[in-house]
């Protein structure tokens, strides 16, 4: 009988969020978002996505969670996986007008699936944040920096 409980395996879970969108990751400390950058909302990255001919962008869920937010200002959508991570996709830097959200508070969301769409003009060079608002959480995490798609891992962690 353990007096203190049980220990901590001393091996770690490896999981992983995949990209948000087609585009280029970032690490959130790199980008102009005070915020953001000072990582008081957790840790996390950024992706600049890629825009098809429309100057439209698909934002899907990085990970399979549920929906548990869904907010106006900022236009946000905040999920729970199975990891016990709650996750932000923000996308501060847009207005009202770019974003179209898809997702609803309560649903089930598997990697990949749409959240949420995004028209811009050509020029804009704006970020959507993936923030692990739960931060304390994470045991270790590593971003990779680069190009990315929904299928391709973007932040491995263990928690």
């Amino acid at each position: 009988m353990k007096l203190f409980g049980e220990k901590k395996s001393a091996e770690k879970t490896k999981s992983c969020l995949y990209g948000c969108c087609k585009g280029t990751v970032c690490l959130l400390e790199e980008t102009s978002d005070e915020i953001m950058s000072s990582g008081i909302l957790g840790e996390g990255f950024a992706v600049y996505p890629t825009y098809d001919e429309a100057q439209e962008a698909a934002v899907v869920s990085p990970t399979a969670a549920r929906v548990i937010d869904v907010t106006a200002k900022p236009n946000a959508v905040v999920l729970k996986n199975e990891d016990g991570l709650k996750i932000l996709i923000s996308f501060s830097d847009f207005s009202a007008e770019q974003i179209s959200i898809t997702a609803s508070a309560g649903e089930s969301v598997a990697a990949g699936d749409e959240l949420a769409k995004l028209k811009v003009a050509a020029e804009d060079k704006k970020e959507v944040y993936v923030v692990v608002e739960n931060s304390d959480k994470l045991i270790d995490f590593k971003v990779k920096k680069g190009s990315c798609t929904p299928e391709k891992a973007v932040m491995e962690y263990s928690v």
